[in-house]
Formats: structure tokens, C-alpha cells, sequence
């Protein structure tokens, strides 16, 4: 189980036009990243950074989180 206020990073390639390198757009990215943190992070997580780099014509898209502690009501 992740501490409080442990940093993790998740990362998927997209692109904003068709690419045959992904399969993700940038609007469909978000929810593929979404569920990767909530999977770690059961409790709630927090985005502290977002941040996208040109990957060939493509580009990648990170989120940085942490997770909390918060007991689900």
C-alpha cells in the first residue's frame, strides 16, 4: 500500500490526430491514466503535476500523484 503523500508518476502515449503509433486520443488518455491511479490509489489521489512531451509525432502524456488516506464514506 502506497504511503500519504507518496509521489508516483503514470504515463501513456496519444495523439491529437490519428497515429498509428497509439491507439489513444488526448481526450481518451485521461480516463486510461485516471484509472491506473485510482487502481494504486483506492483511498483518492491528488494531481500535484501534468505534463505532455513530443514522443515522435505523437506525445506523452504524465500525470504526478500522490496518493491519500482518506477512508471512502
Amino acid at each position: 500500500m502506497a504511503a500519504n503523500g507518496e509521489f508516483f508518476v503514470v504515463s501513456e502515449r496519444y495523439s491529437p490526430i490519428l497515429s498509428g503509433q497509439t491507439r489513444y486520443s488526448a481526450f481518451s488518455v485521461t480516463n486510461v491514466l485516471h484509472e491506473r491511479m485510482a487502481q494504486h490509489c483506492p483511498s483518492g489521489f491528488e494531481i500535484v503535476r501534468q505534463w505532455s512531451v513530443p514522443v515522435e509525432h505523437d506525445f506523452l502524456l504524465h500525470y504526478g500523484f500522490t496518493c491519500l488516506t482518506i477512508k471512502p464514506q
